[in-house]
């Protein structure tokens, strides 16, 4: 139904929220990368910085100062 609806699949927009979620905490907060990895739902940063670096191409230290 979402990808009728969307065109994407149901995980790419749960993950496109995700990454949203995480730029706005990289951003927004002072929160360590662990920190935000956790509330999101890693059990392991390092699982968190590969996704993300997959996802946008740097890491989310990078990202942090790029945009900064």
């Amino acid at each position: 139904m979402i990808r009728k609806t969307t065109g994407v699949s149901a995980l790419k927009l749960i993950h496109r929220q995700m990454l949203d979620i995480s730029k706005e905490k990289l951003l927004g907060t002072n929160k360590r990368v662990n920190e935000i990895a956790c509330e999101l739902g890693f059990q392991q940063s390092q699982n968190f910085s590969n996704w993300f670096k997959k996802m946008t191409g740097c890491t989310p230290n990078e990202y942090r100062h790029v945009k900064y």
